[in-house]
């Protein structure tokens, strides 16, 4: 690879860093809709990708230099895996506001500490002046960023009490999604082993609208719209009944594993939700958050009622 194929793809690389430092910042707007710097940090972030591609044809004309002194292709990979999984981390799990703005303005600040931006430069004036706002542009983040931390961590301290609930509440309800996927999951495995038992395609999808329905919920958590009824056994509950899931996904696709094992376990797993009240330690006032946890609740019973009068009929018929 010659030096201008190597400054291309570094450029490329370092548009990529930008865009997924974009696609961080709108989801961050979807699940903290009232912090409004996320929308305007995102268009920041995608323009910055687009100056960077703007200059690759000047690269391919040797009017673009490069420094490898601070600049390291491992780095900047390993930034955007980053990135992304913080950004799944935000639509699996939810996680407090104080945390996101402060990876936020770690990963502005460590563009500027590592002098990314300083890696190239150009003496025709029109790239440098690119290259010299992108810099400028990202220290501005920075500040920005800084700024509402300092907010963040100012009311946090007169509202501990506000602050732990919502935590709570984020952690729990990031459990509430991830079983309910798990469980779609489990389903998943089902219809393939049972190709012949069309109920669990149905259930799959059903498991997949009630992750949605309660990633809904948690963005409304940071707008103080749900109040929680947090027993000291609420969390663990969840968390072992995610364990059993995934110990049983393990069995399925074994010689030993039934279409009765299926079903059994299936109802023993709705029937559980039911009986822990699970969807019933969260209540609101709004509307839209009455209905979703009203029809988790109507849901459940009902694939538990399906796969009881399946499991029931295949008893007799066995028998």
């Amino acid at each position: 690879m010659n030096e201008k194929e190597e400054i291309f793809e570094i450029i490329e690389l370092m548009a990529f860093h930008e865009e997924a430092i974009g696609n961080l910042y709108s989801v961050l707007n979807a699940y903290f809709p009232d912090m409004d710097i996320w929308d305007f940090l995102s268009k920041e972030e995608f323009k910055h990708a687009d100056w960077l591609r703007s200059i690759l044809d000047n690269v391919v004309e040797g009017s673009v230099k490069f420094d490898k002194r601070h600049y390291s292709v491992e780095y900047i990979s390993k930034s955007i895996e980053s990135i992304v999984d913080f950004r799944l981390k935000v639509e699996k799990y939810g996680i407090k506001l104080s945390e996101v703005v402060d990876f936020a303005k770690n990963l502005e600040n460590s563009i500027i500490e590592r002098k990314m931006f300083d890696s190239f430069w150009s003496d025709l004036k029109g790239i440098q002046k690119v290259l010299d706002d992108l810099k400028k542009d990202t220290e501005s983040h920075k500040d920005v960023l800084e700024k509402k931390l300092d907010e963040l961590l100012n009311n946090c301290k007169t509202n501990k009490e506000l602050k732990e609930e919502i935590d709570k509440g984020l952690v729990l309800l990031g459990y509430h999604a991830e079983h309910e996927r798990m469980i779609s999951q489990l389903y998943s495995y089902y219809s393939k082993k049972f190709t012949k038992e069309s109920v669990w395609i149905f259930l799959v999808e059903e498991e997949k609208k009630h992750e949605a329905w309660i990633k809904q919920i948690i963005i409304k958590i940071n707008e103080g719209l749900i109040r929680f009824d947090h027993r000291d056994s609420s969390l663990e509950e969840v968390k072992v009944s995610i364990n059993n899931v995934k110990n049983e996904m393990a069995k399925v696709f074994t010689d030993e594993y039934t279409l009765e094992m299926a079903y059994s376990f299936a109802f023993i797993l709705e029937n559980s939700i039911i009986e822990k009240d699970l969807f019933k330690l969260f209540d609101s006032d709004d509307p839209m958050i009455v209905e979703i946890l009203k029809n988790l609740s109507i849901d459940t019973k009902k694939h538990r009622d399906i796969i009881n009068s399946i499991r029931v009929r295949n008893i007799i018929k066995f028998d």
